[in-house]
């Protein structure tokens, strides 16, 4: 039996900001659709909106997939036939962070990279540095004058977000796919996050000298980025840049890798950002849990293949978490997929405290503006309101099938 099933890849382009993706070549080929907004500043809650459905807090609380989001797409990709292929480059959306599929082909190169604790998710504070630092927070100015010491002196930082040896690049992740072998019978639903634009920024193109001074600006980025120079600034969107340009050839890539393995006629690849990236807009810098600003809100979405029969309709904006929708209607089998866009979009800002993550504050987004508030005690009711919706339709389901 031939299988008449389209394949849906999801494809993460990390960090990638909209204004970068205006001059990409890769999108003159694929399905552009603007007014895209992330329900989330930075991956922890960004991507599991995305392939939940969800609103960060409603279901996911701690940036971990749990045992909650039965709408978690390579489940139910895996209840509606579908063969799974999940790969990442980005720790957090690895298996550390409770990713996973029930069957298939997952890969996020853990095995291969010297990661700290902190990476994982893991860090435990030692006593005495919890002392210390708990000393020194009574005098702020000596705290602060230690941090940026600490921070500017410590020269191993080799993390996710300042180690290029740690950067799982889309080269790595294309020739990883090309030697992997798929069931012809059964139609694939892909999931696939590229870290090409996240720090470090520095194309592999790039001279060695070159990425020398990119390292070493990428550690006072992350160290202390109050200090960095308007000239150090720019050098930082210069490298960031490269990156897009390698994302922009990297793309092609893996677009001519789905069509030869899967056929794109016979597939719909939905490429997205997860969030943007500041350099020093509103104060931020990289994409911080609180960092409710366009230039981290705002993403772009470009779909590839099949997609003459995918709409997007109305005024207003498209929640980045809408492209679930598109992909359960592709599941089902629909031919023609309508979806509707929001007279108003969320997104909400965070922060981590005693290992666990709290709302700080939220932004409103219609007409392309944001306007942040801090009434907590409504979004919370909002959110407990749309969790009982979510745990009543899992009852629903349930019922229905007995």
């Amino acid at each position: 039996m031939i299988n008449d099933r389209l394949n849906v890849f999801v494809v993460i382009t990390d960090c990638l900001r909209y204004d970068a993706f205006q001059g990409m070549e890769i999108k003159k080929y694929g399905k552009v659709i603007e007014n895209v907004y992330s329900s989330a500043p930075s991956t922890f809650f960004a991507v599991p909106s995305i392939l939940t459905g969800t609103l960060p807090f409603q279901v996911i609380k701690d940036a971990r997939i749990n045992s909650e989001a039965y709408t978690y797409l390579p489940l139910v990709a895996w209840k509606y036939g579908y063969q799974t292929l999940f790969v990442t480059g980005n720790v957090v959306t690895s298996r550390a962070y409770g990713y996973y599929i029930k069957e298939g082909i997952f890969e996020d190169f853990l095995k291969i990279r010297k990661l700290p604790p902190s990476d994982l998710g893991l860090q435990k504070e030692g006593k005495v540095r919890k002392v210390v630092r708990n000393i020194l927070k009574r005098y702020p100015r000596i705290f602060y004058i230690a941090k940026i010491t600490y921070h500017l002196l410590k020269k191993d930082l080799k993390n996710q977000n300042t180690a290029f040896e740690n950067k799982i690049r889309t080269g790595v992740i294309i020739d990883y796919l090309s030697k992997q072998k798929f069931l012809s019978e059964k139609p694939i639903f892909g999931f696939i996050h590229l870290m090409d634009t996240h720090a470090p920024y520095g194309s592999p193109h790039l001279r060695k000298q070159d990425l020398k001074k990119a390292a070493r600006l990428v550690r006072k980025l992350y160290g202390h980025p109050t200090l960095l120079k308007e000239k150090e600034i720019e050098l930082l969107k210069y490298f960031y840049q490269t990156e897009v340009e390698y994302l922009d050839d990297a793309l092609e890539e893996l677009l001519n890798l789905i069509d030869k393995k899967f056929n794109l006629k016979q597939s719909v690849v939905i490429v997205v950002s997860d969030h943007g990236e500041a350099f020093g807009e509103g104060g931020y810098f990289t994409h911080p849990d609180f960092g409710l600003i366009k230039e981290i809100l705002k993403v772009p979405l470009v779909m590839f293949g099949n997609v003459g029969g995918i709409k997007v309709v109305g005024q207003g904006i498209l929640p980045s978490w809408k492209i679930h929708e598109i992909v359960l209607k592709i599941f089902s089998g629909q031919k023609e997929i309508t979806v509707e866009r929001e007279k108003e979009a969320l997104a909400i800002g965070y922060k981590r405290e005693d290992k666990k993550y709290k709302i700080v504050k939220y932004a409103r987004i219609a007409n392309d503006k944001i306007v942040v508030q801090e009434d907590l005690e409504t979004i919370n009711r909002l959110l407990i309101e749309k969790r009982r919706e979510y745990m009543l339709n899992k009852l629903r389901r349930k019922l229905s099938k007995q």
